[in-house]
């Protein structure tokens, strides 16, 4: 039995003296970290997505009437369960099985001179653009095939593609002791990504989504950032919708019992989703159908269902880092505009909708529209997402220009403490003539700063090329004289 290192159970001897019982210690506690977590990590990580929600098996307890029972559990996010076939499902008891899968990346200096040389394979059935080489992945131990992806006006993608021999997660090492279920829950939550589809499954959802158009009729303060009545949701009522969601005992509203996100959180806990940082969101943003008969059945846009995921993501989520969306392919109409009233087009209300996760998530460092394991066409993509591609290289850039502000602060912080110490030290009257005593203002600080910059580049051939130290409390010798605290 594995217990926690740190509570290990004592024995008496025939002296009377207690001693920790050594064989009750976990071995892996006396391997260094970085070993420790390479095996949690080959037990608990996989590079394929992870997507959460039932798994049907079919009982065998009948000749005709076999029942097919719905388990929450996982599947592969790239080889899902068409009704209740096992087929393709992660094996759980640990045997390897061969998983296609595939992921998008930006082209290389090698693959962008072989798309200008056109050292392209093109396929005669579907028009795949594959380039002319293939490299390997040491950490997969497969070979990756790359695929080109066009999409009109925006940056060229890569699909890459590799089969690789893996198995099911192995998370029964987190019941073993405390401390290993918090090293491995940290592997398991921050660096898998986990899917949530809204899509449904066909016969046992509708086959546009989970959620039925009147999902948001019934106890609608438990939906965050639901308006109520036109009215935007105040921050009281959504933290309580927000903590509510986490009650595992108590009774839920349709939108929020079936939801494929509240339902994960709620069963993993608000710690655990805390520690998500690539999210993957799917679902159909026309969801009305164009036959009359079914207009009235139509479920929830995924439009309208991406601010309460929003929401939830910036609220749970603080690590949150990467955010793939992917909207399922239809020509059936908007369920809140089947008319057309709002005059508004197709790309135009999915660029509202990026927009709109855009600004509530302003930590997101990279968002990716489209996840395809086969390569769409050029004007598959436009129609899908047309102009709300941009969004991608607006999120890249918010982040560069965060990561510059950052910079200019800290180097402004360090000038501003070298020069309060130099005004501090022979600069009294000029602090006497800015305030009596007080810091300069913001014209006089830059006009220091201004100085300070000036006599740096002024004395650089003087010091040989060196630059003045902003260490604080030490002066830099170019002598090679050691400072004391007498002379500073």
């Amino acid at each position: 039995m594995l217990t926690d290192a740190e509570d290990v159970d004592e024995v008496e001897e025939a002296e009377g003296v207690k001693v920790k019982n050594e064989s009750l210690i976990c071995k892996l506690f006396n391997l260094p970290r970085e070993i420790r977590d390479k095996i949690l990590r080959h037990l608990l990580y996989r590079p394929i997505a992870i997507l959460p929600g039932p798994v049907r098996v079919k009982c065998s307890i009948g000749f005709r009437h076999s029942p097919v029972v719905a388990i929450y559990s996982y599947q592969w996010d790239d080889r899902r369960q068409r009704g209740h076939d096992p087929f393709g499902l992660p094996t759980y008891d640990g045997s390897l099985q061969g998983v296609q899968f595939a992921w998008r990346s930006k082209p290389t200096k090698e693959q962008l001179d072989l798309i200008n040389s056109s050292a392209i394979v093109t396929n005669r059935l579907n028009s795949d653009e594959r380039l002319d080489m293939t490299t390997f992945d040491e950490e997969l131990g497969a070979d990756v095939l790359h695929y080109v992806l066009r999409r009109g006006n925006n940056p060229i993608r890569i699909i890459n593609r590799a089969v690789i021999r893996t198995c099911g997660l192995q998370p029964q090492i987190l019941h073993t002791c405390k401390q290993l279920y918090t090293e491995g829950c940290q592997i398991l939550y921050s660096e898998n990504t986990f899917v949530f589809d809204t899509r449904g499954q066909s016969p046992y959802t509708h086959h546009c989504g989970v959620h039925g158009h009147d999902a948001f009729d019934k106890a609608a303060w438990q939906i965050p950032s639901l308006p109520n009545n036109g009215r935007p949701q105040s921050p009281y009522h959504m933290n309580n919708a927000l903590d509510y969601m986490f009650e595992k005992e108590k009774f839920h509203q349709p939108f929020m019992q079936r939801d494929p996100m509240s339902t994960f959180f709620r069963a993993i806990g608000r710690n655990n989703a805390s520690m998500l940082t690539s999210v993957k969101l799917e679902g159909y943003m026309r969801t009305a159908e164009t036959n009359p008969q079914y207009q009235t059945e139509r479920p929830i846009s995924f439009a309208r269902i991406l601010p309460i995921h929003a929401t939830i993501l910036r609220n749970i989520c603080p690590n949150l880092r990467k955010l793939t969306i992917h909207q399922g392919a239809n020509d059936e109409l908007w369920e809140d505009d089947v008319d057309g009233a709002l005059g508004l087009s197709n790309e135009e209300r999915v660029d509202i909708a990026i927009e709109g996760v855009v600004n509530a998530l302003p930590h997101l460092q990279e968002l990716e529209l489209g996840s395809y394991h086969f390569t769409p066409s050029e004007a598959n993509v436009k129609v899908q997402w047309g102009k709300a591609l941009r969004w991608e290289g607006l999120v890249e850039e918010r982040v560069r220009n965060s990561v510059r502000l950052a910079r200019e602060k800290e180097e402004r912080a360090v000038l501003d403490q070298y020069m309060w110490k130099e005004d501090k030290k022979g600069g009294r009257k000029n602090r006497k003539a800015t305030g009596g005593g007080q810091r300069a203002g913001p014209s006089a600080f830059a006009s220091l700063i201004d100085d300070a910059l000036a006599a740096a580049s002024s004395s650089s051939g003087d010091q040989g090329g060196h630059r003045p130290s902003f260490r604080m409390g030490t002066k830099n010798r170019q002598g090679g004289g050691k400072s004391t605290d007498a002379e500073n």
